[in-house]
């Protein structure tokens, strides 16, 4: 949904520890763009239903947001940490929805090697709620 998204980056860009920990505005959603810099921030939607419990339109989504360092883990777990401050039991502003809830359900933390490279990996699965 691009007006959830779009709220998700606008929160995440408004986090100046984030932004500093990253080096920049790097945060993308689904992929980065080729030859981009470490480290930087990936989110994408893992799934999205329809919430028909009422007769009010509502939808629930996964969102996996992570940060990617090539200076270990640590480093990928601060930004962790700094996205966690910004996501988890807050709101966004979602254009024409109200955001209800943001909760953290899944911790992501991986390794993994690219070009010779050691990329890691810390982050979460969040669970976001909008209605109309």
């Amino acid at each position: 949904m691009n007006e959830l998204e779009a709220g998700l980056y606008t929160k995440l860009v408004a986090g100046t520890a984030l932004v500093a920990l990253l080096g920049g505005t790097k945060i993308y959603n689904g992929l980065a763009p080729q030859g981009v810099s470490l480290p930087y921030l990936l989110f994408s939607q893992q799934s999205g239903v329809a919430d028909n419990a009422t007769p009010t339109r509502s939808e629930d989504f996964l969102y996996q947001v992570k940060g990617l360092s090539a200076s270990g883990m640590a480093a990928a777990g601060s930004i962790a940490s700094a996205i966690d401050t910004l996501l988890h039991n807050t709101t966004l502003t979602v254009s024409g929805w109200v955001n209800y809830s943001i909760r953290r359900e899944r911790h992501v933390r991986f390794e993994e090697t690219e070009s010779g490279e050691r990329i890691s990996h810390a982050g979460a699965v969040y669970r976001i709620r909008i209605s109309q």
